[in-house]
């Protein structure tokens, strides 16, 4: 998908972007990443070791999310920190480990503004708090009726607890 983004921006089409997912991938290209998705394993390692040393592991499905630090948005010192592993592992090119972290933070400053993070920050404080949560489908009817909804604008079509407005 990355390539794909780069490509579409290569062709002069109009501007395309993608957002990484799990590990900061801003670094791949930054230009066209403005931001990853965070799925925290390094949290989720800890977490069990830690019950294991506490004797209070048990099996199953734990799920760590916003209020245990398990997913979030990479902030720019993660950026920074993943574009130097890449550096270090020779996938960053024609690049150091600043110059991606100062692109991604003026593309940030750009097309992301401040309203936007605010609203951000707010939702995750509420999601944080228990006021928000979401509904987990239990089969595919139950998604695609949320799905359609979300389509259609409403938002709250995906929440168990709360509103969005």
């Amino acid at each position: 998908m990355f390539n794909a983004v780069i490509d579409w921006n290569k062709q002069g089409k109009g501007k395309a972007f993608a957002i990484g997912q799990d590990a900061s991938q801003e670094w791949y290209a930054p230009e066209y990443i403005p931001l990853s998705g965070a799925k925290r394993v390094d949290v989720a390692v800890y977490t069990a070791i830690e019950m294991v040393v506490k004797g209070t592991w048990k099996g199953g499905i734990i799920t760590l999310g916003l209020k245990e630090e398990g997913v979030g948005i990479w902030d720019l010192d993660g950026v920074k920190w993943f574009a130097e592993l890449a550096k270090e592992t020779g996938q960053l090119k024609d690049m150091t480990p600043d110059d991606v972290y100062n692109t991604v933070k003026s593309l940030r400053e750009q097309y992301i503004k401040d309203y936007v993070w605010d609203l951000v920050n707010e939702l995750a404080e509420k999601i944080k708090k228990g006021e928000i949560a979401f509904k987990t489908p239990m089969t595919h009817e139950e998604y695609d009726a949320i799905i359609s909804e979300l389509l259609k604008g409403n938002l709250n079509a995906a929440l168990e607890k709360g509103s969005v407005t």
